[in-house]
């Protein structure tokens, strides 16, 4: 059998509400029990598996790094401006933060409410429902901006300094994850 059936004892369950967030530190083990979820994670070497899986489990060095925090959870409503929605960590995790574009037929679609600016680092978009129009261009350029179809199931690397415009050709959610750090 598999020991890690019982790590549920172990575990804090959470539930959350659609468009709610979850901050977990390092080191320390989570499960998804059922339901969508988009995660982004600070750099690091730490991924250990503790069962359930057919991967190697190293018991050792995860009973090691474990925090045995008990600690309520943070688990928080992001900031919305319109269709973007900012997951932003606490303030002593730094390393990243995840936006949510949601592009629906009944929102206002002028330039500015889709416009999103990658500053000084890159990203990836994730694009999970539907379908839209990206248009993109290096900050401060004179230019017209180059465009692309962006679809559900697919992702695209972001280099850093761009302007993104999103036009939507039908309902369409995307996630941005984006370094807040130099690496």
């Amino acid at each position: 059998g598999d020991g890690g059936c019982f790590q549920v004892f172990f575990l804090n369950i959470a539930i959350l509400e659609p468009g709610q967030g979850l901050f977990l530190a390092a080191n320390e083990p989570h499960a998804y029990l059922r339901g969508d979820a988009v995660e982004i994670m600070a750099r690091s070497d730490n991924v250990v598996r503790a069962g359930l899986t057919p991967k190697f489990k190293d018991v050792e060095v995860m009973g090691g790094m474990l925090s045995y925090d008990t600690q309520e959870l943070h688990i928080f409503t992001p900031n919305r401006e319109g269709p973007l929605t900012s997951y932003c960590p606490p303030p002593e995790y730094p390393d990243f933060k995840l936006l949510r574009i949601h592009l629906q037929k009944t929102s206002v679609l002028d330039w500015s409410c889709t416009t999103y600016e990658l500053k000084d680092s890159s990203g990836c978009l994730l694009c999970v429902q539907g379908i839209a129009k990206l248009f993109y261009c290096v900050m401060g350029c004179q230019s017209p901006p180059r465009g692309m179809i962006v679809e559900a199931g697919k992702a695209y690397f972001l280099p850093a300094n761009l302007v993104l415009y999103f036009a939507m050709q039908e309902e369409f959610v995307a996630f941005i994850g984006e370094a807040q750090t130099q690496i």
